[in-house]
């Protein structure tokens, strides 16, 4: 597949066809250099068929959705190898299936997708805390779930929180950033951040905006940790587990279930033994004028329309490996933090793009409702079960 790497656009239509051989950075690039772009995630290595078949989130996707919501047809191989291009008109069963349980179904050569115009303005920005204690965080992550329900935040707005280890014992780093696409740039940021950031009454701290004001500079900026958007090298090494939970706007953390998890990552987070460093991000899905919630929850298989926030639990132990025992049992305390003081029957569910592989009912947590509709499609099209991997559909 690497050598898949066309990338064309319908002057037309503006539709891409994008060969999936191709990483997010290049995509990026491409879609850039037409006056185009695409809603994704950050890290450029991540190739584009994986992302598109499992959702794809980004800054952007509050504004334009997931990276599956733009693709408007799947060119792929079947098991019997037969050859199919799947759309809402032709092989739609297929086509549904695809875009959000892809691999489960066949090989995608190339997706079509919708683009968008250039945002007129784009900018990066943070509010950051090195001391936090986990009370004053707790109290900012309860805001952080209601503020965005109760007012009406623009989709140009994409937000996250990104949680890490105190400058001192028994303290939270703790980061507001994200990135803005109105038209009003800097002034936008701060009409709209400066009353949230308010309501989580943390002490005073300064407002961070980087950019030259184009899209493919925040692209560039956020690319910055793996190696910007010059992809003639490697990836960076990382021997990493990752974990998600998807938090429902129904049922959010109860105050009890994040005073639980700050206290855990402040107490036990402290210089953990074998890990080179660990962080949260807890990534804005939902909330008033979110496209991603937009989207009917049966119009595709991906599940979790109803996400407020998607939290990735992460922890790395740089370039050695395997990755340590008591690592899974940092992360799995962290998980244990929340899910435990939370009902016994919240429906959360999990992020099929940050998969961890030691999950029990992965079934529900990553396919919720939609599973026994993919089962179906999935014993029409693969009853041989070709396409079988862990936690792929099964036959």
């Amino acid at each position: 597949m690497s050598n898949m790497k066309a990338i064309n656009i319908d002057q037309n239509t503006k539709v891409a066809t994008i060969e999936t051989g191709n990483r997010l950075g290049n995509v990026a690039k491409a879609l850039n250099a037409g006056g185009r772009a695409l809603p994704h995630g950050t890290c450029p290595y991540v190739g584009i068929g994986g992302h598109s078949a499992y959702g794809g989130f980004g800054y952007t996707s509050r504004l334009w959705g997931l990276t599956l919501d733009t693709v408007q047809a799947v060119n792929a191989v079947l098991a019997n190898g037969t050859i199919v291009r799947a759309t809402a008109a032709s092989q739609s069963d297929i086509f549904w299936a695809f875009r959000g349980a892809g691999p489960s179904f066949g090989i995608v050569t190339s997706i079509e997708t919708t683009t968008f115009a250039l945002p007129t303005s784009s900018l990066i920005f943070s509010y950051q805390w090195n001391t936090l204690d986990p009370q004053q965080a707790s109290a900012a992550l309860q805001v952080f779930q209601s503020y965005p329900q109760q007012n009406s935040l623009p989709g140009e707005l994409g937000l996250e929180i990104v949680l890490g280890q105190g400058w001192t014992d028994g303290t939270l780093s703790f980061t507001v950033q994200g990135g803005y696409y109105g038209s009003d740039g800097r002034s936008g940021i701060q009409r709209l951040m400066t009353p949230f950031i308010s309501a989580m009454n943390l002490p005073s701290t300064s407002l961070k905006v980087q950019g030259d004001g184009t899209y493919i500079d925040t692209v560039r900026i956020l690319a910055e940790e793996d190696g910007g958007l010059d992809m003639n090298g490697q990836d960076v090494t990382d021997t990493f587990y990752a974990r998600s939970i998807i938090v429902p706007e129904n049922e959010v953390l109860s105050k009890e279930a994040s005073d639980s998890f700050m206290n855990y990552l402040a107490n036990q987070g402290s210089n953990v033994p074998n890990l080179d460093y660990w962080f949260i991000e807890i990534e804005l899905f939902g909330g008033q004028n979110s496209k991603i919630n937009s989207v009917s929850a049966d119009s595709t298989s991906f599940a979790r329309r109803d996400g407020l926030l998607t939290m990735q639990i992460y922890a790395s132990s740089g370039d050695r490996t395997p990755f340590p025992d008591n690592g899974f049992t940092f992360i799995d305390g962290v998980m244990n933090a929340m899910t435990s003081t939370m009902p016994s029957s919240w429906n959360y569910g999990a992020y099929m793009n940050y998969i961890e592989d030691r999950l029990t009912n992965w079934q529900q947590r990553y396919f919720g409702s939609h599973y026994e509709r993919l089962v179906s499609i999935k014993r029409q099209v693969d009853p041989g079960n070709v396409f079988n991997f862990p936690f792929g559909v099964e036959v």
